[in-house]
């Protein structure tokens, strides 16, 4: 059990016996340092399989595109046949500086009603909340018809291609509609239900100029680096990709210029060559073909005479995601805004997610989605001293096992179409 469980929640919490495994399953994961990178997932994928192997009737399998980044898959089956419904989330975690926690960010501990470490709200919480609606399921039998698949997923907080977008693309998930665990709300729990997510554009931009010695200083004109440092300016002021405006993101795209910047060569000389990165997070209906024009409409006439400039798809992650949005009357979103109002937030509204959700790619696949349903709030993600409140955990396992119930029986309002991951 997690610190502080006996004495701040005990078996008089009035926590569901699910919701009570869920924190369980949250501060085993927890506990595993998944900090994104090659062999990231290796420890959290066998905690989690290990739990999933003790419930009778849970089907599972790894599935990896290189053995360093595995992915976790599980299935329960239905009595009957009908749709396939997803849960899914991500197992690898940001980087934690532990000097600025004022716990050990891979300590789980309850305080004063809320669970404290790393990726607690980004996502182990949402995920352990997905596990134990879905074991809830199993131990019930089954849901009445169709498919439920639990899917653990390595990768998204650092290269983005070998969780989720590898397995939609190799055709290891065929389902019928989809909720990721990401933390639903802005500011506190739930203060939205998010339909839409923004998408993601990441590009690298090159500056080379004529250089020289560095006593000549402007002079000889601006250098690559203060060609470059102005351009990161004008871009987080002025740039706004297409489109830019949606009802789900009143305040439009985001450009944030800068994330990586490399520039000079060696002291005495103008710098010659300077690079940056440009990190965008697109609004719904965004095209690939207009991104890096736009941005070199923009840039182009920031290039002074003398310099040049290359504009490219950033390589080393995945560097392009459109965003999704999913009508507020779908009956996937309807069935998820009731349950949220039921399980203790009745002013949630449809609203988008602010950050970007893997939900994009399999909105692009066809496949209905919530981008973001888990407990949380996304302004406290990335940060020293993550924690997620205890009753929001309980709230989503609440919500997951009404979402399972009502799209898995036999007058499902989603059509089965493509049969079983």
């Amino acid at each position: 059990m997690a610190p502080g469980w006996p004495t701040e929640l005990g078996t008089s919490s009035g926590l569901v016996p699910a919701a009570e495994e869920a924190v369980e399953i949250a501060s085993a994961l927890i506990r595993c340092r998944s900090v994104t990178g090659p062999g990231a997932e290796v420890d959290a994928v066998a905690r989690l399989d290990a739990i999933l192997a003790a419930v009778p009737g849970v089907e599972r399998r790894i599935a990896a595109a290189r053995p360093d980044r595995p992915n976790l898959i599980a299935r329960v089956r239905g009595r009957e046949p009908g749709p396939t419904l997803l849960l899914t989330g991500h197992l690898d975690v940001v980087p934690a500086d532990e000097a600025r926690w004022d716990r050990p960010p891979f300590e789980p501990e309850v305080v004063d009603g809320e669970l404290w470490g790393r990726g607690s709200v980004d996502m182990k919480g949402g995920l352990a909340a997905l596990t134990a609606a879905f074991l809830d399921v199993a131990r019930r039998g089954g849901p009445v018809c169709g498919t439920v698949v639990l899917a653990a997923t390595a990768d998204e907080e650092g290269e983005g291609r070998w969780g989720l977008p590898w397995l939609i693309s190799d055709g290891q998930l065929q389902v019928d509609a989809a909720v990721i665990a990401e933390p639903a709300g802005l500011e506190a729990d739930f203060d939205r239900v998010p339909v839409a997510t923004r998408g993601s554009g990441f590009a690298t931009v090159t500056v080379t100029g004529p250089g020289g010695h560095a006593s000549f200083g402007r002079a000889l004109g601006p250098h690559a680096v203060a060609i470059a440092c102005r351009m990161q300016q004008e871009l987080e002021e002025r740039f706004s990709p297409s489109p830019a405006t949606h009802w789900a993101f009143p305040d439009g795209p985001t450009v944030v210029a800068g994330e990586h910047f490399h520039g000079g060569e060696r002291p005495g000389e103008l710098p010659r060559r300077a690079q940056f990165s440009v990190s965008c997070r697109l609004l719904p209906g965004a095209a690939r073909e207009d991104f890096l024009p736009e941005l070199s409409a923009f840039l182009e006439p920031l290039v002074p005479s003398g310099s040049s400039l290359r504009i490219e798809l950033a390589g080393e992650l995945e560097s392009w995601a459109s965003g999704m949005s999913l009508d507020p009357a779908h009956p996937l979103a309807e069935i998820a805004i009731k349950a949220v109002r039921r399980a203790g937030y009745p002013d949630a509204q449809p609203g988008g997610f602010a950050a970007f959700s893997e939900g994009s790619f399999l909105a692009a696949a066809g496949v209905p989605t919530l981008p973001a349903l888990g407990p949380g709030a996304i302004r406290g993600t990335h940060l020293p001293n993550e924690r997620v409140r205890i009753d929001a955990i309980a709230a989503s396992v609440s919500v997951y096992c009404e979402i399972i119930d009502e799209l898995l029986r036999p007058d499902s309002p989603v059509v089965s179409t493509k049969g079983p991951a």
